[in-house]
């Protein structure tokens, strides 16, 4: 019945497609071996492209499906059990871990040790999201840090932040006369972060300018999604070192002139605490404050997996295979950042020479396709790859 609906009826296919690319699904007992529902998501892929959800299926063990198969071809994560009689009690866990996720003004997240679940009531989590401008009183064990602009020996400071922020008596009482400096930082640490004198508030320039990329020509002051990331960790690094436990700061870089959205921010700044916890194990808090209520609809939607980024090590991106003859190709990978382009290209079974490479979205502006074998030693957090990202190789004609 489930397979002459699908092969006769257009409507359901465009109904059941949208719904796939757009939601998380969860099959239970839909015996994902059958053919038609295999061909019908090959279907959806080859008309609409593979949406960014994952999807969910609970399957026997002794089912004939291949959950690598699903994972990557699909996107479908698959669940195995033992005996019919387990998935009663699998559903209700699921069912009370669902319950705790209060999607109200704040989420917050333990991630110390081995921990990476979501919890509303904790009273010390590790990393809190805040739907809320930065506020204007802070508690004696708390800091702040605002996004500002420029580059080189120019920092810039919205007057919107000057305003709703740093005029605000209780942050003007904190700043006083003081003038924000970086003197003693040491490189990179200075280009990113300046101090208002001895007070609780920080400056940060998620912008190109590192050493490093001064010797490579590159203009200074450029948006870059990488720098994101290095910019957070600096300012951690410095916060680490002052009474400060509590560090609440805005999303940085995401203003105008971006080549990426806004939620890309929140995500390189969530990996970059989560992957300077493991390493340091310092007490330090974070709360990132966010005002993109785009990008609040994306952690309420489940588009975007706060617990996973700041826990997993693997980046889930995709990679487009477009071929000079042949049908195109997309798959999905997990692969950690610091995996080079040649490692990608062996999986794949693509030669080092003869194609181009383009990262989705561009890491920085003008900066579209390029010559894989200049890059070929390059790790994927070198070449901007992103949780969600998509690197498209095109064989040269």
């Amino acid at each position: 019945e489930y397979s002459k609906v699908t092969h006769r009826e257009a409507h359901f296919r465009r109904a059941f497609a949208e719904v796939f690319r757009q939601r998380s699904l969860m099959f239970v007992g839909s015996g994902l071996a059958d053919p038609y529902l295999q061909g019908l998501f090959t279907e959806i892929q080859e008309l609409y492209g593979t949406g960014s959800r994952r999807h969910y299926a609970f399957i026997h063990e002794k089912e004939n499906v291949d959950p690598l198969f699903m994972r990557a071809r699909f996107n479908i994560l698959v669940i195995p059990y033992e005996d019919h009689d387990e998935l009663p009690a699998m559903l209700n866990q699921l069912d009370v871990a669902c319950g705790r996720r209060s999607m109200v003004n704040t989420t917050a997240y333990t991630i110390s040790g081995n921990e990476n679940w979501q919890t509303d009531d904790d009273p010390e989590p590790d990393l809190m999201i805040v739907r809320s401008k930065l506020p204007t009183h802070l508690s004696r064990s708390e800091c702040a840090a605002i996004s500002v602009g420029g580059g080189g020996t120019s920092w810039y400071v919205s007057n919107v932040i000057r305003d709703t922020f740093i005029r605000q008596p209780g942050i003007s009482n904190l700043i006083g006369n003081a003038r924000p400096s970086n003197v003693g930082y040491d490189s990179p640490d200075r280009w990113y972060v300046r101090r208002y004198g001895e007070s609780p508030i920080f400056q940060v320039r998620a912008r190109r300018a590192t050493q490093k990329d001064i010797e490579r020509s590159r203009a200074w002051g450029d948006r870059d999604v990488r720098v994101i990331r290095e910019a957070t960790r600096s300012l951690l690094n410095i916060v680490d070192t002052t009474p400060y436990r509590t560090l609440r700061m805005q999303m940085l870089s995401a203003g105008g002139s971006r080549t990426f959205p806004r939620r890309v921010s929140l995500i390189q700044s969530v990996r970059a605490f989560g992957a300077w916890k493991r390493e340091t194990n310092s007490d330090l808090r974070l709360a990132i404050h966010l005002v993109a209520p785009e990008v609040w609809l994306d952690i309420a939607s489940g588009r975007i997996n706060v617990a996973d980024l700041a826990t997993v090590q693997e980046i889930r991106f995709w990679v487009e295979l477009l071929p000079a003859h042949g049908a195109p190709e997309r798959r999905i990978f997990d692969l950690r950042g610091t995996a080079p382009l040649k490692q990608l290209l062996s999986l794949l079974a693509v030669p080092e020479d003869g194609w181009t490479a383009e990262v989705i979205p561009a890491p920085e502006v003008g900066l579209g396709s390029f010559d894989i074998t200049s890059s070929i030693s390059a790790s994927l957090d070198d070449l901007g790859v992103i949780p969600g990202s998509t690197l498209r190789l095109a064989q040269v004609t």
